[in-house]
């Protein structure tokens, strides 16, 4: 299952992740880009212009289609895309794929950017996995970096419920290249004090 398809489940269509990944471009480009001063001041004016454009569209909260994001990433300006290709009760594995914008140093990713990956991921699979009505919230995440996380290439990514107790829900998630880990991650996600999760029953304590 791509991800687009899984956020075309929620109503968002291609024509919106067009428009969300084609602003993912942009951001690659203004990382790397050195333009003259004569350049900067016009690329100013398009940008300010440009910013007031979108602004004429802007929704009230509840509408906005970035609530679907965490879905896969995509149809968001700041969440790293992914895609889920299996996904069960207690584990979930896809690929990730980052981009020029997450760069840290030495043209790696941003290690809080692997911080925000993880939480994404990790928070609506629990999330699936444990009822679409319930609403995961992290509890903590701790994130281990293991290697340099490469930009601009395909990387495998999993996360396994270890147990759920109550309201708790302990994850471990981890990132690869190849056979390389580059980064693993033990977290707790709970739900609000006034649920439950809809299918702890089916997965013990």
């Amino acid at each position: 299952m791509t991800a687009a398809e899984r956020v075309d489940d929620q109503h968002v269509d291609d024509r919106y992740l067009d428009y969300a990944g084609s602003f993912n471009r942009l951001e690659d480009e203004v990382c790397l880009a050195a333009p003259p001063e004569s350049a900067m001041s016009e690329l100013t004016a398009d940008f300010s212009a440009l910013a007031a454009r979108v602004a004429e569209h802007r929704v009230d909260y509840d509408r906005r289609p970035t609530r679907y994001a965490g879905m896969s990433g995509l149809p968001h300006p700041i969440l790293v895309p992914y895609e889920v290709h299996e996904d069960g009760p207690t584990s979930t594995s896809g690929t990730v794929e980052f981009g020029l914008r997450h760069m840290g140093n030495e043209n790696v990713v941003h290690g809080g950017i692997i911080s925000m990956m993880f939480d994404d991921f990790i928070g609506m699979f629990v999330s699936r996995s444990l009822g679409s009505g319930s609403s995961a919230r992290t509890a903590y995440l701790n994130v281990d970096y293991r290697s340099m996380t490469p930009v601009g290439r395909p990387l495998s990514v999993s996360a396994e419920i270890a147990s759920v107790q109550g309201r708790k829900a302990f994850v471990e998630a981890r990132i690869c290249d190849g056979e390389t880990l580059c980064a693993e991650a033990h977290a707790l996600f709970v739900c609000p004090a006034d649920q439950m999760w809809p299918g702890v029953a089916g997965l013990g304590d």
